[in-house]
């Protein structure tokens, strides 16, 4: 089915509930690889703050701690996690507005539902967080804003509490959103308004630049409140960044591979360990890894365990490798490889393969699974209803890596 790009959200898609957890909102999502939209809202702000973008894109707000809720705030990290535990089964557009672009950031680099990031005044600049910088970036800004706003932000501020706030900006505002975009490899587009004093040029420019897939967009005029005063832009941007989500979905297959896929697993498996691993490895971590993988060394693996390949238009997207039998030091019914192409990423490409060892190792009679999982491979596999276990530390060429033992029961196995 083709999806027309202005059809997106618009009024020839009926709304209907979304199925995110706890969040009962009217969402417009029209299946078919459709993906929901999805709204955080700023420090301090709610769902009143996304108001004239829910009214022309529908959509789902999500209120996280001191975003919307007078509760205690962990870390961006705690908050991406509470906000990855609301999240439905279909594929959605993370859409943040100034501080909780941290979160938005953190959960694209996480999960593969996560299909495009629309990042609208993305805050935290490491330069502005001494508060008589900050405080003077804030006026700047505040200046431009039109002044009908005043009520509705100081509605939202007290819903929230100022206590909350204060806290979010402690234990948020020094995570490296620069850094953990390097991990992103969905589309991500960065906006700035021209006048936003609190979202300095140079500042989003590095931003767009380090994410793989980013691009940077500037709105005339425009200063920080862009959810409040510009929602057709808003929602322009949305609409075009959901249609490139759409018209890159593509099916994705699964077969066994082959000897001659080696050449092709390699450049996955280098890829993904310094594209998709970069934010929770480092330089020095990965080449550690990536140098140690081999072409000879993927055709073996194809030789002697059941190895997978999943094609998206007849390319190499990702593969697996479980052991059926005892092999070498592998046990029966390990995971070894799960490794997915950082062009591909976010389609369903790991949890497609996961699907397909499962059956693997059913069809051999295994009733269990174990892996050794990266930090960046873990969420995948604990969507895919594994358990994590111990942390595991590893010398690999003289330098440690950390990663954590997990495990299946394999529903529908032979007793």
């Amino acid at each position: 089915m083709t999806h027309h790009p202005t059809a997106l959200w618009g009024t020839a898609v009926s709304p209907r509930r979304a199925s995110l957890a706890g969040v009962a909102q009217d969402s417009i999502a029209g299946g078919a690889g459709i993906p929901v939209p999805v709204f955080l809202p700023g420090m301090g702000l709610d769902r009143r703050s996304w108001a004239r973008v829910l009214r022309r894109a529908g959509g789902t707000v999500v209120p996280l701690p001191g975003m919307g809720r007078r509760a205690a705030v962990g870390g961006v990290d705690a908050l991406a996690d509470e906000l990855l535990g609301r999240l439905g089964e279909e594929p959605v557009v993370l859409v943040g507005h100034s501080q909780s672009c941290q979160v938005a950031v953190a959960v694209g680099a996480r999960d593969p539902r996560v299909v495009g990031l629309l990042l609208l005044g993305p805050t935290t600049d490491p330069r502005l967080l001494r508060r008589g910088r900050l405080a003077t970036r804030w006026a700047r800004t505040a200046v431009h804003e039109p002044w009908w706003q005043v009520p509705l932000l100081l509605a939202q501020w007290l819903t929230t509490g100022p206590r909350r706030m204060v806290e979010l900006w402690r234990r948020t505002s020094r995570d490296r959103t620069d850094q953990r975009l390097r991990g992103v490899t969905v589309p991500v587009v960065v906006v700035r308004g021209s006048r936003d004093a609190l979202c300095p040029r140079d500042w989003v420019q590095q931003l767009a630049q380090l994410a793989p897939r980013g691009r940077l967009v500037e709105l005339p005029g425009a200063a920080h409140m862009t959810p409040q005063t510009d929602p057709d832009d808003v929602v322009r941007l949305l609409r075009e960044l959901a249609a490139s989500a759409v018209v890159h979905a593509r099916a994705v297959t699964v077969r066994p591979a082959r000897p001659e896929d080696a050449a092709a697993l390699h450049r996955v498996s280098v890829a993904a360990i310094q594209e998709s691993a970069a934010g929770h490895y480092d330089q020095r971590q990965r080449d550690a890894w990536a140098g140690r993988r081999t072409e000879e060394g993927h055709r073996l693996l194809v030789e002697r365990t059941r190895t997978l390949v999943a094609e998206v238009d007849g390319g190499v997207a990702g593969f697996a490798s479980v052991a059926l039998a005892p092999v070498g030091q592998l046990r029966a019914g390990e995971v070894d490889q799960l490794f997915v192409d950082p062009a591909h990423g976010g389609r369903g490409v790991a949890r497609t393969l996961l699907a397909a060892v499962d059956d693997a190792a059913r069809a051999a009679g295994l009733r269990r699974l174990e892996t050794h999982a990266s930090w960046r491979a873990a969420p995948v596999f604990e969507r895919c209803g594994w358990t994590r276990g111990e942390v595991e530390t590893v010398d690999v060429r003289g330098v440690r890596l950390t990663r954590v033992a997990m495990r299946r029961e394999l529903p529908g196995a032979p007793g």
